[in-house]
């Protein structure tokens, strides 16, 4: 049986904010690491998981990309490179997002890996979405090489250029 890249990781999500008022939250959640290329084999080893219909966890592709555009994932990252300047295409793109729990989705951030064919990250596309179905996705080359030293870290920036929260302004900047 083949080995997969796709993985599944759990986390928690915490947020505070201090103004106007108090307000804290936490709560566990997971999220996939999907490897665009693994989708369909996915859907064959799990049976709680389907790929564009119903199922307890699912992924549609159109939960993603340019709403505006029918075309395949990989096709939009490439796309999405070119269009920002970064004329490289992935040889592997990993996905990290929430699937679909019972039908429900939300994903606030999906991140698009893109892979040189060393394996190592050239670009990341930040997926933003807000709660009125809008979506940004900001393009950044990736500026650090990913290795197995978990002390480094790979931080980018990006204007705000989607409304998201209230209590976010839009005149902002990112920090990945």
């Amino acid at each position: 049986m083949k080995s997969l890249h796709s993985a599944l990781y759990v986390g928690e999500v915490f947020h505070r904010r201090t103004q106007p008022t108090v307000h804290q939250l936490r709560y566990r959640v997971f999220s996939l690491l999907i490897d665009l290329s693994e989708v369909s084999l996915l859907t064959e080893r799990l049976k709680c998981f389907s790929h564009n219909r119903w199922n307890l966890f699912s992924f549609y592709d159109k939960d993603f990309g340019d709403p505006a555009v029918k075309e395949e994932l990989d096709t939009y990252v490439t796309r999405k490179l070119l269009e920002n300047g970064i004329s490289q295409t992935p040889a592997r793109v990993m996905l990290s997002c929430y699937p679909r729990v019972c039908g429900y989705q939300f994903n606030p951030l999906s991140l698009f890996y893109c892979y040189d064919e060393n394996n190592t990250i050239f670009a990341i596309l930040h997926e933003v979405h807000n709660t009125f179905g809008e979506r940004h996705v900001y393009v950044l080359a990736a500026n650090l090489p990913v290795t197995s030293d978990a002390s480094r870290w790979a931080i980018q920036h990006a204007e705000k250029a989607l409304f998201v929260s209230p209590f976010a302004h839009m005149n902002m900047r990112y920090r990945f």
